[in-house]
């Protein structure tokens, strides 16, 4: 199974916040542009959130169980680079949701940190 169609086995949420305009950004948009739908027919019951905000700093967050989050910045990144931090989100799930308050490293949280 391609580590694409195991993202709804690995995480509870994904999402990616970016700017509309701002050339940082551009990689992120072109992610969603050329991934989101496939992701969607591939994942249909996850969550899969693209928030668009102005000037935001882009960044790709997931949502593992028991409400651990971890949180990677993609500013600068081409498409290609990342559709591999997302990969990467995937990759660590069996570490991250087999492992109590999420593991560690990363930028990780708890929903109440965030909420």
């Amino acid at each position: 199974m391609s580590w694409r169609a195991r993202l709804s086995l690995s995480l509870n949420e994904l999402r990616v916040v970016y700017c509309a305009k701002s050339a940082s950004s551009k990689g992120t948009r072109d992610f969603i542009k050329n991934n989101y739908k496939t992701f969607k027919v591939l994942n249909p019951g996850l969550p899969i959130y693209m928030r668009p905000s102005d000037g935001a700093q882009p960044h790709v967050a997931a949502r593992y169980e028991r409400g651990v989050y971890e949180v990677r910045d993609v500013t600068g990144l081409s498409e290609a680079q990342v559709l591999g931090v997302v990969q990467e989100l995937e990759a660590a799930a069996p570490h991250i949701n087999s492992t109590v308050g999420g593991g560690i490293g990363g930028n990780k949280f708890k929903l109440a940190d965030i909420v």
